[in-house]
């Protein structure tokens, strides 16, 4: 692939801004530099909030917290579930004029329901960096549905980088379908008719559908005072989850109940592509079907055998909701790469391969029959 003026940085183009001093706190060679985005971690600097806020226009963070009446804490213990906190992240900043970011929560971060939301100075929105920016970076955490308990070094979200929009039009999605086909249809083995997966306002987004075809589909969130360590592997997943089952093709998601479950199709990111989840038409789900949201290049890319990975999503509804079999839940859009990574998301990457709902890496296997 030629590389191109604009679109979303690739790892090694990530390790050229730290080189060059545009991105401090991280050493060249860190794990933390992914295909195709940079994880940022937490310092042991932390702050208790009364809700959720953002900054004003030209407020700088230490104002804001100033005026939050923000009150110190530690990770020596848990996150209370539905408490704001706001943490310093140990990354900083002196982009060039011609680069800006972009943040996701990671997908272990999702799956445990962990809001994890990126402040930076001046800006009035969550989870953007603009271009040029100097300064450090703070992420607001909200647990949603568990006690957490986190440690410093942890990482919650993860920044990509941007020389431009490169987000697919329509006539995007239809030419690299037709050549490198991104959906597929995973029982009969063939790509789906792009008619079938198009948003119906034809604006280059991909609809996926729910899949309530089996017995088990995914998993319900549990109330529960146990503390979740993030820091712990192979926890016992019947403390925090219990399985879904649906009835006659649907399930009942009850107002504010968390759900990981799974989409229809599976999803092929090529190398030179990368896919983001954006919010669902609130016409056809009242609520969120996501809080992570990133395809990194090479999702699903088995050229031998092109059938992709199902997605697994995060799922909670503003008010009591039937979801069906075959019924639409989720939607992404495709972006492309200035050039492609000199690693892709493949083998050892923690959801490689997965085929319908996983649990976060935090938890062991779900028992059989549980």
């Amino acid at each position: 692939m030629k590389k191109r003026l604009y679109g979303a940085l690739p790892q090694q183009d990530i390790t050229r801004l730290i080189q060059n001093g545009f991105v401090t706190g991280v050493q060249v060679g860190s794990e933390s530099i992914q295909p195709a985005s940079l994880d940022l971690t937490l310092t042991d600097r932390v702050y208790e909030l009364d809700g959720v806020a953002l900054p004003a226009r030209n407020e700088h963070m230490r104002h804001f917290r100033e005026a939050l009446g923000a009150r110190e804490t530690s990770f020596d213990k848990p996150l209370e579930v539905g408490k704001a906190y706001l943490a310093l992240l140990a990354e900083g900043f002196h982009l060039p004029d011609s680069i800006y970011g972009y943040v996701n929560p990671k997908s272990s971060t999702g799956r445990v329901d962990v809001h994890a939301r990126l402040l930076s100075d001046e800006c009035e929105s969550f989870d953007s960096v603009r271009t040029g920016y100097r300064g450090p970076v703070w992420v607001h955490i909200v647990p949603k549905s568990f006690r957490t308990k986190l440690q410093p070094g942890m990482c919650l979200n993860q920044m990509r980088f941007f020389s431009g929009d490169t987000r697919f039009t329509q006539t995007d999605l239809e030419a690299e379908h037709a050549a490198n086909p991104l959906v597929w249809d995973m029982k009969m083995g063939y790509p789906v008719q792009l008619d079938r997966v198009s948003a119906p306002n034809r604006n280059g987004t991909v609809v996926l559908h729910a899949d309530l075809s089996s017995d088990v589909v995914g998993w319900r969130a549990k109330k529960t005072k146990e503390i979740l360590d993030l820091s712990q592997r192979n926890i016992d997943p019947t403390v925090f989850w219990v399985t879904a089952r649906p009835e006659n093709g649907k399930l009942l998601l009850k107002k504010g109940q968390f759900w990981i479950l799974s989409t229809k199709e599976g999803v092929v990111v090529p190398p030179w592509l990368s896919a983001e989840v954006v919010a669902m038409d609130e016409r056809f789900m009242e609520g969120r079907t996501h809080y992570a949201g990133f395809f990194d290049p090479g999702w699903g890319w088995r050229p031998d055998s092109p059938m992709g990975d199902t997605a697994t999503m995060e799922v909670r509804t503003s008010e009591d909701v039937y979801l069906r079999d075959g019924q639409l839940f989720v939607a992404f859009r495709f972006e492309r790469m200035t050039n492609v990574p000199d690693v892709l998301y493949g083998a050892g990457s923690n959801y490689a391969g997965q085929l319908g709902a996983k649990l976060a890496k935090f938890f062991a296997p779900f028992p059989a029959g549980a």
